[in-house]
């Protein structure tokens, strides 16, 4: 996407629509009442951030995104006036993941990728926080049997588009031993996507 500022410009404003959807429901279905600050890794152009922040008055909030993103996040901050309460942080989420939050939520960020990078990135969370914080995975899990599923479609599309995947819960619990977490809540939603929440083990 550096090197390809068109296709990076169409990715991250499909990406902003898709958080309309998504911001909804994670802000009804999840209590931030005691959340201090709040990380959004890999948060795009911040509206998610923005929607939690709005519906938040006491949190503060961070986006944490790659370098040529930051200015549009920025201007989007400048814009809801929320310049005392968000920040926008340069950030690969492979190399290193900022601290200071007690909670860090990854949004439709781990289906794009397989599992040794998923790892890779929940290690970096892990680091990124202390022993009593947060992390927040917004995801479709996959159901058991052969039922519809939003969540098995989009598993074929991220298989051809990246070599990602849509994960089984048991999948997520995996994952989060690995990178030195513990699952310990499954907040479902009747949109097809859930906030799956883990806690340093």
């Amino acid at each position: 996407f550096g090197k390809n500022p068109k296709e990076a410009k169409i990715f991250n404003e499909a990406n902003s629509f898709k958080a309309v959807f998504t911001h909804r429901i994670i802000v009804d279905h999840y209590d931030f009442s005691k959340v201090k600050a709040l990380t959004d890794v890999g948060g795009g152009l911040g509206h998610l951030m923005v929607e939690i922040l709005k519906a938040n008055s006491h949190m503060k909030g961070t986006v944490a995104e790659l370098p040529e993103t930051i200015p549009q996040i920025i201007k989007i901050i400048k814009e809801n006036k929320l310049e005392n309460r968000m920040r926008a942080v340069k950030c690969d989420f492979f190399k290193k993941i900022p601290g200071g939050s007690d909670v860090y939520l990854l949004s439709h960020i781990l289906h794009d990728w397989p599992d040794e990078k998923c790892v890779n990135i929940l290690t970096n969370c892990r680091k990124a926080m202390d022993s009593e914080g947060k992390l927040l995975i917004v995801e479709g899990i996959i159901p058991p049997g052969n039922e519809f599923s939003m969540s098995k479609l989009l598993d074929l599309e991220v298989l051809l588009m990246g070599g990602g995947c849509e994960r089984t819960e048991d999948k997520f619990e995996e994952l989060f031993k690995k990178s030195g977490f513990r699952l310990s809540e499954v907040v479902q939603t009747d949109k097809g996507i859930s906030i799956i929440v883990g806690v340093p083990e």
